[in-house]
């Protein structure tokens, strides 16, 4: 999935936007609707990022199933809390999720790793991270594809076609996984290593752009948000 979720992120319309913009409009206002006790601002914000999907034309199947799979989990253990809490906070928790869900998406499916580690290697104390960072990025692009090459492999052959086959198959594939991780591991070590470069590598491609106007609309929303949030709370 992260393969599919890269891709979609390169060629989404969304990637022209500035990452730091797109970070200041996705999480800041997950934290300050984390204190938000109001149904309908949160409900509001949910829908002004379904909008921002839609402009973007994000993919929608991934989207949902992304957030389905966030809401299930989060609904499975909210019904603990309905033994202590009344329903009400149980159904602001899970639109708290469900805006969270819709941001984060909004956030990957716009926004490629790589662009995220050129902005950020622009601040010194941040370079070293940045260049491990990406390198861990290939890693897991890597084994993600070793993994679906392993599973169609045993598949083909009638694999997975018992429980019991399952179950012994699917061990293999994880000890595989685990050797060809500590083999690519210390590759990527040896590559991190033995670099001659301070981490910072100018000639990367820029590909978004910063606006202005766009930063100020941004900034006036958090604003915004944050008087609402303090206001009904």
């Amino acid at each position: 999935m992260f393969r599919h979720v890269v891709m979609f992120a390169c060629e989404s319309r969304g990637r022209t936007m500035h990452p730091g913009e797109k970070m200041l409009v996705v999480f800041f206002p997950i934290v300050l609707l984390g204190f938000s006790r109001s149904g309908a601002l949160l409900a509001a914000n949910i829908g002004l990022f379904l909008s921002l999907h839609l402009f973007f034309r994000t993919p929608w199947r991934w989207v949902l199933r992304s957030t389905l799979t966030l809401l299930g989990f989060v609904g499975s253990s909210s019904l603990v809390l309905l033994l202590e809490y009344p329903l009400d906070f149980v159904l602001l928790v899970v639109l708290r999720a469900a805006f969270s869900a819709f941001a984060l998406t909004f956030f990957l499916f716009t926004t490629p790793p790589g662009d995220i580690f050129l902005f950020l290697s622009r601040f010194r104390t941040l370079r070293e991270f940045c260049t491990i960072a990406q390198g861990m990025e290939h890693f897991i692009l890597v084994l993600e594809e070793e993994y679906h090459r392993l599973v169609v492999t045993i598949g083909l052959r009638g694999g997975f076609r018992t429980w019991r086959l399952a179950i012994r198959n699917s061990g293999k594939i994880g000890a595989l996984l685990f050797k060809n991780a500590l083999t690519h591991y210390e590759r990527t070590k040896e590559a991190l290593d033995s670099r001659l470069f301070p981490g910072f590598i100018p000639s990367w491609e820029k590909p978004y752009t910063f606006s202005g106007r766009r930063l100020a609309v941004i900034l006036a929303y958090i604003a915004g948000l944050g008087c609402a949030v303090a206001f009904l709370s």
